[in-house]
């Protein structure tokens, strides 16, 4: 768009007005057909080159006829070059309001021609200037989205650490919870077989105990049993003691009965 509107503004340069009968000849432009111009934002048509071509005044149609065939044909091409400007004929109006106004005013043309020429070249430096802010512009906008992307790299990134890092916590938290979960079953594990132990020992002291008493019990019953053998030899003895005596007994009472008997 800027290189057309460049490139429309150096044939605006190009148009030469005529000493004579006052008509602005469009040769330059003839030869070439009129690019489509966007004008939003263009600058005010104050002091600007108007290039519409809504018809001629009614005084050059008065003049002498000894160009008359050339008039006709640039009325031609005019009439050519409106049909297409009126298709955009909101976006050139401000064009045709200039024109209109020089064609009020044509005694001054020759004058303001050089005032349009600077117009024009003001209007190339603001386009320019325009090309350089819209560059800046789209510089800035490029810098801001490398901003805004870095920005959210380095979000995504934080979000990336943060899940990380949630992650890590929830493993070690998991970790801890899985060694504390080992610590109580080995602290049960070692209290049980402290325990089982100690049961182990208690019935091992009882068996030592149970033995020693049998032992001493077998003991005891040994010395019962010798002395219920000595009691039994004693006994013995004391009978086998009274068989004698009653036998002796007898053997003195059949001696005594004998002795007696025989005396």
């Amino acid at each position: 768009m800027s290189q057309n509107l460049q490139d429309y503004a150096q044939q605006l340069v190009n148009i030469s007005i005529s000493d004579e009968e006052d008509i602005i000849n469009y040769s330059p432009i003839r030869q070439s057909n009129f690019q489509q111009v966007v004008t939003q934002g263009q600058p005010s048509a104050k002091k600007s080159i108007a290039t519409s071509v809504k018809g001629q005044p009614k005084s050059t149609t008065s003049k002498t006829t000894k160009k008359s065939s050339g008039i006709k044909s640039t009325k031609d091409k005019n009439k050519e070059m409106k049909e297409q400007f009126e298709e955009q004929a909101k976006q050139l109006k401000w064009y045709q309001e200039e024109y209109q106004r020089l064609k009020d005013q044509k005694k001054y043309l020759k004058e303001e021609k050089t005032q349009y020429l600077l117009t024009i070249n003001t209007y190339k430096t603001k386009l320019e200037q325009s090309i350089g802010n819209e560059k800046r512009l789209h510089q800035q906008l490029n810098e801001q989205m490398d901003l805004t992307k870095q920005a959210l790299k380095q979000a995504n990134d934080a979000q990336s650490s943060l899940e990380q890092s949630k992650q890590n916590f929830l493993q070690q938290q998991q970790m801890e919870d899985i060694v504390k979960q080992r610590q109580k079953e080995e602290l049960e594990y070692k209290y049980q077989k402290k325990l089982d132990q100690s049961v182990k020992q208690a019935i091992a002291d009882a068996e030592n105990k149970y033995e020693l008493r049998i032992q001493q019990m077998n003991k005891e019953l040994d010395v019962l049993r010798q002395e219920n053998v000595e009691l039994h030899k004693r006994l013995m003895q004391n009978e086998t003691n009274k068989k004698h005596f009653y036998v002796q007994s007898e053997i003195d009472q059949l001696k005594t009965k004998y002795l007696t008997t025989k005396g």
